[in-house]
């Protein structure tokens, strides 16, 4: 008989034997990765201080701006930011949702809102501004308890 055949039916053999193992091990694993609970967040998932900075456009306009918020873990928020360089920094209050899959929104005094996606530990979030014709999104990372 042909050794090059002998190899072939045994590799073939073998891949059959093995195939489902392989098979039985991805959807095991499968399983226990359905089994796994999601993330589960709360308004105390963002408490701390955060620091930002980015770019945006509104009506237009560019800006660019920097500062830091802290979250009390209940729902509220103050903010302190320069816009555009100015020396001044600005306090803006606002409040905030957090859903039990890490999504959620914020309101400023000053009129702005966003969504906001947090990661299940807290330590950062992204957020999106939901104002008509503003354009703005960022990250926030979390410095201090």
């Amino acid at each position: 008989m042909n050794t090059k055949f002998i190899s072939i039916a045994y590799a073939s053999l073998l891949s059959l034997a093995i195939l489902p193992l392989s098979t039985a091990n991805a959807h095991e694993q499968n399983q226990q990765y359905k089994k796994k609970p999601g993330p589960v967040c709360s308004l105390n998932t963002l408490k701390g201080t955060y620091l930002f900075s980015g770019t945006g456009k509104d009506a237009n306009v560019d800006f660019s701006f920097a500062g830091s918020e802290q979250f009390d873990g209940k729902g509220n928020i103050v903010t302190k930011q320069s816009v555009n360089g100015n020396s001044q920094i600005v306090r803006i209050t606002g409040t905030y949702t957090l859903n039990s899959d890490c999504t959620g929104s914020s309101s400023y005094s000053d009129t702005t809102h966003y969504n906001l996606f947090v990661s299940p530990d807290g330590s950062v979030f992204h957020y999106i501004q939901t104002d008509l014709g503003s354009v703005l999104s960022g990250q926030e990372l979390r410095v201090a308890p």
